[in-house]
């Protein structure tokens, strides 16, 4: 576990990333070079118990703190307003609160300027975790105690399987629209299933 909060000299090359987000990029990897030397990708992931059991945090609830009002007070004012308020508050003024919202897009704003930096210093600090999993902390395994991540094996579902489950599932949509379908039905399902028993397919 890391110190319980971020020095002054961290805090403020952090901030000078958040409040620095649009700059060009040059500019920007000059700024996210100067994290690395100071703070391990693993203070920027949220210390859950999974995260801190597996090694990829290695934040205290103190300084995951300290990171996260340091994003929301780099908010714009006018996300920031957003980000404050709730969704019957925001309805009240008359303000749009679907998926694809100015207040939804602000609700999560600072978690993604945390989730950004994230990946850029995992990237530069264990580039072959990130290219195994783009960042995604569910495809990590564990990370050992100086710092080298492992990420899960993937099985590949054999292609044979997919291409009978999608027989399946086009045959049970065909049953499920009977009446949709009209006369073409008994046409279409007897179709599929002909195709699902040359193929060997389990009905």
């Amino acid at each position: 576990m890391s110190n319980i909060e971020h020095s002054a000299a961290i805090i403020a090359a952090v901030k000078a990333v958040f409040t620095h987000e649009n700059k060009a990029g040059a500019q920007r990897i000059k700024l996210v070079d100067q994290v690395k030397e100071v703070l391990d990708w693993r203070e920027v992931v949220s210390p859950t118990q999974n995260n801190v059991d597996k090694g990829a945090s290695t934040a205290s609830k103190e300084s995951w703190t300290q990171l996260m009002t340091l994003s929301e007070s780099t908010l714009t004012p006018a996300d920031k307003k957003l980000a404050n308020m709730d969704k019957k508050a925001a309805e009240a003024a008359g303000i749009a609160t679907g998926k694809k919202s100015d207040w939804a897009k602000a609700q999560t704003k600072a978690t993604v300027k945390l989730t950004t930096l994230r990946n850029q210093l995992m990237k530069l600090q264990d580039p072959a975790l990130y290219d195994a999993t783009d960042g995604a902390l569910t495809k990590i395994e564990a990370v050992s105690v100086d710092g080298k991540g492992e990420a899960k094996e993937e099985v590949e579902q054999d292609i044979l399987v997919k291409a009978e489950q999608g027989a399946k599932n086009y045959l049970a949509f065909i049953e499920k629209n009977k009446d949709a379908l009209g006369e073409t039905y008994a046409t279409k399902r007897n179709a599929v299933i002909t195709m699902m028993e040359a193929s060997g397919y389990k009905r």
